[in-house]
Parts: C-alpha cells; sequence; structure tokens
C-alpha cells in the first residue's frame, strides 16, 4: 500500500485518540497541534513530544498496513479505500463517550454517520474490512494509554517509549481483518479481552488491563477429580463450569473466546483454533427479546455480538455449527433471572439437539440453576478450585508482567517475578488475605491495591470493608447487570445479623431454611418496608455473591474472612464487647476480635483490648491463647493507648517466664540479631493457619533457661510458648516456607529446640534464585 494515504489514517485515528486523552484539558474546538504548542514551552520538548506522536501514528499504520486483504487492490483502489475510511473516521466526528463504547457499538454509530459507499464491489469489501480493522485499533489505543489526568501531556514525554511499546504489543495481538468471519474474530477480541477489576477506585491503568496476557489457567474438579481445566474442555465437549462470584468463570469464557478468536489457543486446545468462538453473555440473554426468536440461529444472533451476523450468513453459520465447526460460549446462565429459565433453558435444549457435534461451555454462580437442568443435556459438571499458591504466584507475575510497563513509576525497577513474589509473601503472611486470594478476582485486587497504595494498605481491616462493598452492591452495578437491588444499607443489616449469628452458634455453614429464620427475625426488626426473607436470600446469593450454595440446601459465605469481618460489625454495632470477650479463646473468633479491634473506634479499641488483657490476667489455663490473640490484636489496631501496650508486652514475657517448669518452652534460634529478620518470622507463624487451629504460638526475646548453650552457628533466641498443641512438623513446615519465601540473597537458618521431647531441628533452605 502507499504510504501517504495509509499514514493520513494513522494520524486520523492517533489525533481521536489524543482528543480523547485530553478531554479534561483541551475544547474540542481548539486545534490539538495548537494546543500541545501551548502546553509544552520548551522547543527541545516540543520536538520530543512531536516524535512521541509521530512513533504512536507509525505503530498503527503498521497495524493496519499488516493485513492481507489490500493485495487484491491496485495502487489506486487501495488509495480510495483508505482515504473513503479516513473520511468516514472523520465524518463521524466521534466524542469521548463514543470512545467508551464497544467495537460493534462503535462501528454502527460510526456508519449511521458517515457511511462511505465505493462504487466497485472488491473495494467496498475491502473498505468495510478496514473500517472495521480501524475501529479496533483505535479503541485498543484508547485502551492502552493512561488515564486523562492533567499531566497527560508531561507523562507522554517521560514515558512514551513504554506506551508505545504496550500499544505495539497489543495491536501485534488483533487478528487480521478480512472476509468471512475475520471481522467477528476482531470484534471480538476487540471487546472481550479488555479486563477490568469493577468495583474498586484504581487508576485505569491498574484497574483495565488485557485479559488473555494476565490470564491464569485455574484446575476444576469434575465427577470428583482435580484436573487442570485444559483437561476438562478437552475431555467434555459440554460443560457445565460453576463457582462462586469472583471465581473466574467470566475470565475463563472470554479468554477461551479471544484466544480461540485469535487462534492461540495450545496444548490440549489446540484443535479448539479450527472452531468459531461465539460468546453469549448472560446479561445480553437477560434482556427480553422483543421478538421470540423463529429458530436456534435467529436465537444465536440475537444474543451474540452484532458482528457475528454481519461477518456470516444464517445459512452458513447453521451448516459450520451442524458439522460441529462451532465453540458455542454461553457466560452467566444466572444473570437472566429465574423467571427466564424455562425460555432459555428451551432454547439451549435446541441448540443441544440442532448441533449435536459442537462443544458447548455454559457457566453459572452455584445456587442459581439446579445443575440437573444441565447435567440432563449432557453436560458435566466442572467447578472451579480455589487458587493455590502457585495459582497466585503465576496470575501476579502475569499481572505485573502486563501493567507493570504502563506504571513505570509504581513499579520502580522492580521485575515482574520480583513483585509476584512480594505478593506472594504479603498473602502468605496474612490469614485473611490468604482466603481472599483463592479467588481470582480478589487476587488480582490485591495485586492492585499493592502497587497502587503499597503494604499499608492490605494490613488493616479497611480492605475488608471495601471488598465486601465490591461485592453486596458495586460489582454487578458496574458491570452492568441491571436487576433491581436489595439496597446497600438493608444487604449490610441483613449479612451482619447473619454474620454473627453464625459466629455465636460456631456455624460457618447452615442449612437453607435455618438462614430463611434467621433472615426473618432479623426482618422483623426493621422499621421501614424491605423484601421478604426469600427475595433477600435470592438477592445475596445470585446477585451479590456474598454468600454461596456449595450444595443443595446448604449456605455459607464466600470468604470466612467475610463472616468474621461482619460478624465483627454487628459485635461492635451492638456494642458486644463482652460476649466477644468470653468467646476470644475459641479458634473461630480469633479473627473476629482482631478485625473488630481494627475497626472500631479509638475508645471502643482501647476498651476491647483492655478487657482480653484483664482475662488473660486471671485465665492462666488459656493464658497463652488470649496473649497470642492481644499480640495479633496489636498490630490490627490504629490507635491504641501506650500503657496497654505495655500491659500487652508484660503479659508476653511473663507468660514465657511461667510455663510449667515440666515444660520448658520451646526455643527457636536465630543465625541472625537483624530484628527485623525476627520480626518478619514471628509475623509469619502467627498467622500461619496450621499453627493458630489451636490457639496459636506466643513469641518472648531472650533465651529462657539459659542452660542450655546455643547450637552452632546460632546467635538469637526466640522462646516459643504454646496456647494449645502446635504439631513440630506443622512449625518445621511454616519456617521452611518462611525461609523460601525470603529474597534469593537473604539467607537465614534457624534451629528449633524442643526441651521435653530432647529434639534439636536445625532448619535450612537453599536461596531461591532471583
Amino acid at each position: 500500500m502507499e504510504p501517504v494515504p495509509v499514514l493520513a489514517l494513522g494520524s486520523s485515528v492517533i489525533s481521536a485518540v489524543m482528543e480523547f486523552w485530553l478531554r479534561r484539558q483541551k475544547s474540542r474546538s481548539e486545534p490539538l497541534d495548537q494546543f500541545l504548542d501551548t502546553q509544552v514551552s520548551d522547543p527541545l520538548d516540543r520536538r520530543r513530544l512531536a516524535r512521541r506522536v509521530d512513533s504512536l501514528v507509525d505503530t498503527v499504520v503498521a497495524s493496519l498496513s499488516a493485513d492481507a486483504g489490500y493485495e487484491q487492490l491496485d495502487d489506486d483502489s487501495r488509495a480510495r479505500v483508505v482515504n473513503a475510511v479516513r473520511t468516514t473516521l472523520e465524518q463521524a466526528s466521534l466524542s469521548p463517550a463514543d470512545l467508551k463504547e464497544d467495537a460493534d457499538r462503535l462501528l454502527a454509530i460510526i456508519k449511521e454517520r458517515a457511511g462511505v459507499t465505493l462504487v466497485f464491489a472488491d473495494e467496498q469489501q475491502v473498505y468495510e474490512a478496514l473500517l472495521a480493522k480501524t475501529v479496533a485499533v483505535l479503541l485498543t489505543a484508547v485502551a492502552v494509554l493512561p488515564e486523562s489526568n492533567p499531566y497527560v501531556v508531561a507523562e507522554l514525554l517521560r514515558n512514551g517509549d513504554e506506551i508505545d511499546s504496550v500499544l505495539r504489543a497489543r495491536l501485534e495481538e488483533l487478528p487480521a481483518a478480512g472476509a468471512g468471519d475475520e471481522a467477528y474474530r476482531l470484534a471480538l477480541v476487540t471487546g472481550l479481552d479488555q479486563a477490568e477489576i469493577v468495583g474498586f477506585t484504581l487508576p485505569a491503568a491498574l484497574r483495565r488491563f488485557s485479559l488473555s496476557r494476565t490470564y491464569s489457567r485455574p484446575r476444576v474438579t469434575v465427577e470428583r477429580e482435580d484436573m487442570p481445566v485444559e483437561w476438562a474442555l478437552a475431555d467434555f465437549p459440554r460443560l457445565y463450569l460453576t463457582g462462586p462470584a469472583g471465581s473466574g468463570k467470566t475470565a475463563l469464557l472470554r479468554w477461551l473466546a479471544v484466544d480461540g478468536a485469535r487462534k492461540s489457543l495450545d496444548g490440549l486446545l489446540e484443535s479448539h483454533n479450527e472452531l468459531l468462538p461465539v460468546y453469549l453473555p448472560g446479561s445480553r440473554l437477560g434482556s427480553a427479546p422483543s421478538e421470540e426468536p423463529r429458530s436456534v440461529v435467529d436465537f444465536v444472533f440475537q444474543y451474540a455480538r452484532p458482528s457475528l451476523r454481519e461477518s456470516i450468513s444464517a445459512d452458513a453459520l447453521d451448516r459450520r455449527a451442524a458439522q460441529g465447526e462451532v465453540f458455542f460460549l454461553l457466560d452467566g446462565l444466572d444473570e437472566f433471572g429465574q423467571k427466564q429459565l424455562p425460555r432459555i433453558r428451551h432454547w439451549l435444549t435446541q441448540l443441544v439437539q440442532r448441533y449435536p457435534r459442537c462443544r458447548l461451555v455454559v457457566s453459572s454462580r452455584q445456587a442459581a440453576i439446579d445443575p440437573a437442568v444441565l447435567t440432563d443435556l449432557g453436560f458435566a459438571v466442572a467447578t472451579l478450585n480455589p487458587f493455590d499458591d502457585a495459582g497466585v504466584a503465576d496470575l501476579a507475575t502475569r499481572w505485573f508482567n502486563t501493567v507493570g510497563p504502563t506504571v513505570p513509576e509504581r513499579v520502580k525497577d522492580r521485575t515482574p517475578v520480583r513483585l509476584g513474589r512480594e505478593v506472594v509473601r504479603l498473602i502468605r503472611s496474612s490469614p485473611q488475605l490468604r482466603e481472599l486470594a483463592t479467588s481470582p478476582l480478589m487476587c488480582t485486587l490485591i495485586c492492585g491495591v499493592y502497587l497502587d497504595r503499597g503494604l499499608e494498605w492490605l494490613e488493616g481491616s479497611d480492605i475488608y470493608a471495601a471488598f465486601v462493598e465490591m461485592m453486596i452492591e458495586r460489582r454487578d452495578v458496574e458491570r452492568g447487570v441491571g436487576r433491581e437491588r436489595l439496597p446497600r444499607s438493608l444487604a449490610s443489616i441483613f449479612l451482619e445479623d447473619l454474620a454473627g449469628f453464625m459466629l455465636v452458634n460456631g456455624w460457618t455453614e447452615v442449612p437453607r431454611e435455618r438462614v430463611l429464620d434467621r433472615l426473618d427475625h432479623t426482618h422483623a426488626t426493621l422499621t421501614k418496608p424491605a423484601p421478604d426473607p426469600y427475595e433477600i436470600l435470592d438477592s445475596l446469593l445470585v446477585e451479590s455473591g456474598v454468600l454461596v450454595e456449595p450444595e443443595r440446601g446448604r449456605i455459607r459465605f464466600l470468604h470466612l474472612t467475610f463472616l468474621e469481618y461482619l460478624a465483627a460489625q454487628n459485635f461492635l454495632h451492638n456494642d458486644e464487647i463482652d460476649r466477644m470477650i468470653e468467646r476470644a479463646h475459641e479458634p473461630l473468633w480469633r479473627a473476629t476480635l482482631v478485625m473488630a479491634v481494627g475497626q472500631a473506634r479509638h475508645r471502643q479499641g482501647d476498651r476491647l483490648v483492655s478487657a482480653l488483657v484483664e482475662r488473660a490476667q486471671r485465665d492462666v489455663p488459656r493464658r497463652a491463647t488470649l496473649v497470642g490473640l492481644l499480640e495479633e490484636c496489636v498490630r490490627s489496631a490504629h490507635r491504641l493507648d501506650p500503657v496497654l501496650r505495655d500491659r500487652v508486652d508484660d503479659l508476653r514475657d511473663r507468660l514465657a517466664l511461667d510455663v510449667d517448669e515440666g515444660r520448658p518452652p520451646w526455643q527457636l534460634w536465630l543465625s541472625t540479631s537483624d530484628r527485623a529478620v525476627s520480626d518478619s518470622l514471628t509475623s509469619w507463624l502467627l498467622a500461619e493457619p496450621a499453627l493458630r487451629r489451636e490457639g496459636g504460638p506466643v513469641f518472648a526475646e531472650g533465651q529462657r533457661g539459659r542452660e542450655r548453650p546455643a547450637p552452632p552457628g546460632m546467635v538469637f533466641c526466640l522462646s516459643l510458648a504454646a496456647g494449645g498443641p502446635i504439631l513440630i512438623g506443622d512449625l518445621v513446615t511454616a519456617i521452611t516456607a518462611w525461609q523460601a519465601a525470603r529474597p534469593g540473597n537473604d539467607r537465614v537458618e534457624s534451629t528449633l529446640v524442643v526441651p521435653e521431647a530432647g529434639v534439636t531441628i536445625r532448619i535450612s533452605s537453599e536461596p531461591s534464585p532471583r
């Protein structure tokens, strides 16, 4: 293709992107060149800025020039096509609001405003393909550029190379524009590969990112067998994918659609690249049709992306599906509501019967749909497994590798692997974060918060408030799921009361009928109208996802952390300090009390800690358990009277001295006297779930019972008193994990001495590679 016409088209694309990027500072009537000149006074910086813009134009031109569809035209025809696309784009006069639409909608807007018809059919065909590709390039560039802010010009000067590099990589992933289903594949990638953390305030660069680049493949359980998701997709032609809110169902189906559209699926899924991925989102399935479809193909066209109908005829789609060449992905059946279930089941049955050779994946949150509805149609049920440490590390590394280049000022020369390792250590050191990170949604959010706000913001109770708010109100609203919702104020009342009720009774999972009875009890205390308990439970299960139904008729909270947090809120709001102190020694209450101290107002927090200190002083049999809890509470509190902190320190030291003579404290020796190292190990062991089950360990500095000499190479001793029986193997495993998670060159050895067992264990590990 001649360079001049496509260069002009590339300039038009970048001009539209810059108008979007500068929308908060520049009026639309002001010429772009003039505006940039006024923003940069230094002549050298103006030349640098011009080169940055030219580089972006070159990147766009390279993408628009790469498609083979042009080769069927001579030079004059190519020039006419390119000029027609540029004229169409300029006459459409796109606004910033237009550029927030998806590819299908934006393409329709452009054609409504400035469609062009060329004389020759072959030119018109290439024009349609190039216009679709131009829209895809335009939206990809909009997604890559940083969020609009008062310093965007300076940001382009400072980070232009990184921005251009990310844009080039994203454009290279777009499918080629051409005839047949390629325009649909292009629209699918453009529309679905943009992942976003919804329901939480983060900079756009951290909230929006490439789904396919950050996607970490999960494991699933099918017929009681744990397996990689690729095995399940390869082995079962019809798969019903289920799991709680935030477990990654939508991400999985969108990843399949995007990589299938690119024909880049690998391994066991490589054969799926020959199939046409047809993605049907539940949010569209939930909209009532103006006219009932007359056939299965009409049903598919009604809910698929509009570009599917424009790219392939009904007869061609029917023929390909009958031959098994289509991969149907029905995402979020729970989002269309119970009233639509019979209708959707009818069309799903028709889909299976009409196209028995096609592969289908259907997803839904747990409790929304009876699995029998789909197993009767030959679907295997696959439940998404929680993330393990390897899954967390893989997701974190992929996410930082993708997002890091867009925010170099936050990365600060740390590699994605190093950032991922930091997040894994952070998650492993916090039992609450460990629970949350089993969900891909929560794990991604933890990465975003860590990069944006740092370690401190993940150490307090505020993060749980944000997570709960996201789940019970903001997530489905921001995802565009347009149902009438239970107000957050009401949802919080019912959830807090249910959490307190469950904790008081020692339950983490309860029968549905008992939950309904409790919701009915809470309902009777309200002074304003509210839905009946059945509607409330349906809302909390299906819409918010804070509650889940892992098996029919059994209800629990999505994470134990949510139960603990909401129960703490309930007890604080009811000022039930005595109840919390009375049950403080029970393992299930430990995290709730820690969260209550972290959330309490200053004086209320002092009252909680003071009451806990008094109980620890008088309850000698449970003193070790209570002192361990006090240490966590002090770490959680935002403010605490210094006198109380001193009382907690005195209790801790006394505990190590007051152990019965027949059972002296265990000793944990370190090969370093660095206080930061001992604090790190102490925090790690206090947070280890296997050690907290029976009350947890308590540490005091300095060797108690000095008749024993220091083991060879050891210089610092922590005396350890347990609040209950701790298995030596669990303690050694926890120390080994701590050593493995430390930076590669920061090697620390330790020795565990268990006097009553006559055991001395030296614990060392090879430094992990950077």
